[in-house]
């Protein structure tokens, strides 16, 4: 049975061979992964076979989307905020050693509060690795950047795009890339050991 891998539409179209590689490791694995954008997701539902509507929506937290797609009858899962503390924190760690990070995320226009409670996971179990905090900003204006003040930054982004921009002019020293540029690997693992679990 198919899963659904499900990803906001990267506004660099360069950055979807991202999910093709993610979908390339989980096939080398035995599992079939349909990829499909947001848009594409909402659009599909109603002549999809019911047995696939097991989703892995690639986001770190619960917002507007992730709530669109449970209305639909997905059993949608998000990226753990425990393996997106360990993978940034990994990654963080053995760039800059012990560090001050921020997070930087775009504000959710629904569920804030949902959200706001994922981003406290994720800051607080990167404590471990680094001295965290979390910027949650209202809109994707790079403009903002100059309001901001940071050592180091990591974006909550699964591509290269607006945000990840944004969050490299905020770090006074150095950013992370995007989370699918070091972690597709980590994402395949996650992915695999549920299914293989159920």
């Amino acid at each position: 049975m198919p899963v659904l891998m499900i990803y906001h539409e990267p506004g660099i179209k360069e950055e979807k061979k991202r999910i093709l590689e993610l979908q390339q490791l989980l096939g080398r694995q035995g599992v079939e992964a349909i990829p499909l954008s947001i848009e594409e997701a909402l659009k599909t539902t109603s002549s999809m076979n019911p047995r696939a509507k097991r989703a892995y929506l690639l986001m770190f937290t619960r917002g507007g989307h992730w709530k669109s797609l449970v209305d639909r009858g997905f059993n949608v899962s998000i990226i753990p905020p425990l393996l997106t503390s360990m993978v940034i924190g990994r990654e963080a760690s053995s760039r800059w050693g012990r560090c001050r990070l921020t997070l930087i995320a775009l504000r959710a226009k629904r569920l804030a509060a949902e959200q706001r409670r994922d981003v406290e996971s994720i800051k607080r179990m990167l404590k471990p690795y680094c001295d965290t905090e979390a910027i949650l900003i209202p809109n994707l204006d790079e403009n903002i950047a100059e309001s901001v003040n940071a050592e180091f930054t990591a974006p909550l982004a699964l591509f290269d795009g607006k945000l990840a921009r944004i969050a490299c002019k905020i770090a006074r020293k150095q950013c992370l890339e995007p989370f699918s540029h070091y972690a597709v690997r980590d994402l395949a693992a996650w992915i695999i050991g549920l299914e293989q679990s159920t």
